[in-house]
């Protein structure tokens, strides 16, 4: 990763602060949008760690779960 971790709490704080501003009690598609950016950055966590990605349980898991928010 190129960002150090406080970079990455900020850079992942304003993601979701576009999302959360519009409405202070938060809306059924506002926490839909943000869980989507958390399962992502975990999809790229996971393909940074797992040297065979689309062979990795982990990685399959959290695209499924994606998949199934946006079903939601």
């Amino acid at each position: 990763m190129d960002l150090i971790p406080k970079e990455k709490a900020k850079e992942l704080v304003d993601k979701m602060w576009i999302y959360a501003l519009p409405n202070a009690n938060g809306s059924w598609q506002n926490a839909k949008q943000c869980a989507i950016i958390l399962v992502d950055e975990l999809i790229e966590t996971v393909s940074m760690c797992i040297p065979y990605l689309h062979e990795s349980t982990y990685y399959e898991y959290w695209v499924n779960v994606k998949e199934e928010i946006i079903k939601l």
